[in-house]
Order: structure tokens, then sequence, then C-alpha cells
């Protein structure tokens, strides 16, 4: 009885927590609306004239319980994977080719901090798949504000683990924070001028 016990605890404070987060997520995106909505609206726009129709790329991703679902992002690639341009770069680079996934989190899909969304070979590579299944897979996390080229898929799991782990809201706040300061860093022109 115990042991039953701790596990309908351990549920309950799970979904307790799932659903805060998911409040925390829909109430920021949508106060936010103003801001995220026409900037959205203008790269897609730019995207069109200059690099033609579609103006998004879909990719299948895993997510929570192990569910497929559908990733957007602006398309800076062409057909063999080649960037179409300087303006693709800089959207590459700025990460705001992830806008879109924007619709994803206010669909459920996703959360604005959670696990990197993996391929399915890619997720099921991993030592423990099952960890990062739990939750939303996220926009921004842990390992996408920590990574660096050094990085590889074990400091991914040990990063996730680290969110896992600290389900509070001032360790999304913090995150948000980190990856807003990346973002903004990467806006600024580098010594060679591009």
């Amino acid at each position: 009885r115990l042991a039953a016990g701790r596990a309908s605890g351990s549920s309950a404070n799970g979904v307790a927590s799932a659903a805060r987060h998911r409040f925390f997520d829909l109430s920021l995106l949508i106060i936010l609306i103003p801001f995220w909505l026409p900037v959205l609206v203008v790269i897609g726009l730019a995207v069109v004239v200059r690099y033609g129709r579609p103006a998004l790329y879909r990719s299948t991703r895993i997510g929570r319980g192990g569910i497929e679902f559908t990733i957007w992002k602006f398309r800076t690639l062409g057909l063999r994977g080649e960037p179409l341009g300087r303006f693709a770069l800089l959207l590459r680079r700025t990460h705001l080719d992830e806008l879109p996934q924007f619709w994803n989190v206010l669909f459920g899909s996703m959360a604005l901090v959670g696990p990197r969304p993996l391929v399915a070979e890619d997720h099921h590579s991993l030592d423990n798949p099952g960890q990062r299944e739990l939750v939303r897979p996220g926009m921004t996390g842990p390992w996408q504000v920590a990574r660096t080229d050094k990085f590889d898929y074990s400091d991914m799991e040990r990063l996730d683990r680290q969110l896992l782990e600290d389900q509070t809201l001032a360790f999304r706040w913090m995150t948000l924070a980190r990856t807003a300061v990346l973002v903004l860093r990467s806006l600024r022109p580098s010594a060679n001028g591009r």
C-alpha cells in the first residue's frame, strides 16, 4: 500500500507539473503574440519573396510518450541540403528559422522549454530515450543553450536529466533568458561582416 501510495503521489505530481508548465507556455505565448506574430509574418514573406514557396519546412520528430509529430521551421535549405542564401544563413545562425514552432507549442506538441526534438533514428539511438518521452520536447532547453561543437548525445542526455530533475518555473525562466541572450548575441555582425 505504501509503494502504491508513493507511485500515485508521484503520478499526481507529474500531472500537476505538466499542467503548470502548459499554463505557463500558453500564458506567455498569448501575452507576447503582438511581438512574435508580426515577426513570423515578415520572415515568412521574406522567405517567399527571396526563395519562393513553400516558406515552411516540416519534419517528423518524436515527442511526449514516444508519439510522432510534425515540427515546423522556415525553409532555409535547398533540395540538396545547400543553404539558400545569406538571409537563410542568418535565419539559421540566429535560430529565427525555428520561430514557427510557436505553433507547435500552442497546439501542444511542444513546450517552450524541453528536450531537443529528434528524428526517430537519432531518438532511438540514445542510451535512454524513454526519459525524454516523459515531457514535451522544447523549442529551447539546457542542451540548446549550453551546446558547443564538442557536445554529443551523451551530453544531451545528461542535460535532459537535469531538466527532468528540475521542474520549477524558475528553471524555465532562466533557460528562456539564456536563450534570449544567445539570440541577441547572434544578431550582432561577425568579425568578417556577415
